[in-house]
């Protein structure tokens, strides 16, 4: 076999093969010998006819055919190789005309992959936040614990106040225009909002909603001048709303919070006494931190190959993964009641900055994309046959699938190399977890806890 290649473009490249006249008169041979095994013709015993009996009923200008393609699939990859091609994808294979007897001659066209310099990622340097479980942190889930156990107590003969669960109608009519951001003469309809359930006294971010609701009864409606704070809604609207609101308070409950105590804990059969379970709400918030701060190292990894490891894209890879990432903000955006398109259409600073974080997701995703399997094949690690089909296997248990449909999937090609890349992708991210050099720096808890707290109110209706 004689192997040439000649770049067509910087990602293209075209590889030339020749195969040997005996050598595919070989492999013909072999296919005649398959094909008349198992003929039978009238008056012989089976097995017992003449060779040239049984090959005058084969086609020998289809048999050609077959030996061909054969030959192209049994030499292909040998070829690549030869000529230390890293293929992306195939994108033609065509054959010179050949005539029994002589050689014959195929070429094919390839993308290529691009070219990564080798680079060091072992030891990827990484700074990540020390969390340090605390006994105030256990105290505050305790009390957390407490709420979720609580009996409800409706409320008809006093006033709602600060602890309280309140169920309202919200009913209000905008003071001002409410423009969605960015999207000018576009009127965002927010009222009437049907139903609220709210925590009185823990929304710190909607506290302007608490001090109307507190001192109201159960069935009293009021009506109130507020300013809703711009950021209430996400994406954030571009001004403080004003409304004029009508407030029904239709339901009013307190939460008797039970006592921890171990005999509570023994009925309840949550653990045997506090100690225990105060250690496993310490095992459970470490392992949430761990996790916290595997995403953190993952993350920092990624940003840390997109900017130090530089080679050069396809356009074309780019763009696919551009349109991938427009694709889900659009679906994003069409929730929120909001047009991507309108915006991307504008020249202003929101439209500019959408476009341009679109652009950079693109490249450092497509970076990605090649940096993974780049490093696996360094690091030999590969998928196994068994692995494949257990993963398949677990995400048919979780999504209850039938066995037609997962017969389905299995001959499914593009799932198939989907779910390899899935694990690779995992195997890798985990071997680079494993030997990431972490440099942790300390954080202060308590503001943290102060700027996690995420409220309670609840849209119903």
């Amino acid at each position: 076999m004689k192997t040439s290649s000649n770049r067509i473009e910087d990602f293209r490249v075209e590889l030339t093969v020749v195969i040997p006249a005996d050598e595919i008169e070989k492999k013909f041979n072999e296919n005649m010998s398959e094909a008349i095994k198992d003929l039978n013709l009238p008056g012989f015993r089976k097995g017992k006819a003449p060779k040239n009996l049984l090959e005058q009923q084969i086609s020998r200008e289809k048999l050609w055919d077959i030996t061909r393609k054969d030959i192209i699939d049994d030499t292909l990859t040998e070829a690549t190789e030869k000529e230390n091609l890293r293929i992306l994808s195939t994108e033609e294979v065509n054959q010179d005309d050949h005539t029994p007897g002589e050689d014959f001659t195929y070429r094919a066209r390839f993308r290529l992959m691009p070219e990564i310099p080798d680079f060091e990622y072992k030891g990827i340097p990484v700074k990540v936040e020390k969390i340090d479980i605390t006994d105030k942190e256990i105290d505050l889930s305790i009390e957390n614990l407490r709420i979720n156990w609580a009996e409800s107590n409706p409320i008809t003969d006093r006033p709602a106040q600060e602890g309280d669960w309140a169920l309202i109608v919200l009913e209000g009519k905008e003071l001002k225009r409410i423009f969605l951001p960015g999207e000018s003469g576009a009127k965002k309809k927010m009222f009437p909002i049907s139903q609220l359930s709210v925590e009185i006294g823990r929304q710190r971010g909607i506290v302007w909603l608490d001090k109307e609701i507190v001192g109201m009864k159960v069935k009293e409606k009021k009506t109130a001048h507020i300013t809703m704070p711009k950021d209430f809604i996400n994406p954030p609207l571009d001004e403080d709303a004003e409304i004029e609101a009508k407030i029904e308070l239709q339901w009013l409950e307190e939460k008797i919070l039970p006592e921890i105590t171990d005999d509570y804990l023994v009925e309840k059969k949550i653990a045997k006494d506090i100690g225990e379970l105060r250690k496993k709400i310490r095992e459970d918030l470490e392992s949430q931190a761990k996790a916290f701060e595997d995403e953190q190292v993952v993350q920092k990894i990624h940003d840390w190959l997109v900017e130090n490891v530089e080679f050069v894209l396809p356009d074309d890879i780019i763009e696919s993964k551009k349109n991938e990432i427009t694709e889900r903000l659009r679906q994003e955006y069409h929730q929120r009641g909001q047009d991507l398109e309108m915006i991307l259409k504008r020249v202003d600073d929101q439209a500019i900055k959408i476009r341009e974080e679109i652009r950079k997701q693109s490249v450092e995703l497509a970076r990605l994309d090649f940096l993974v399997p780049h490093i696996a094949e360094k690091e030999e690690l590969t998928v196994s046959q068994p692995e494949l089909l257990n993963y398949i296997q677990m995400i048919a248990q979780q999504t209850q699938l039938k066995k037609h449909q997962i017969k389905k999937l299995m001959e499914d090609t593009d799932f198939l190399m989907h779910t390899y890349r899935s694990i690779l992708s995992r195997k890798v991210t985990t071997f680079l977890l494993n030997h990431a050099a972490r440099e942790y720096i300390e954080v202060d808890s308590e503001s943290d806890e102060d700027e996690n707290d995420s409220g309670g109110l609840i849209v119903t209706g």
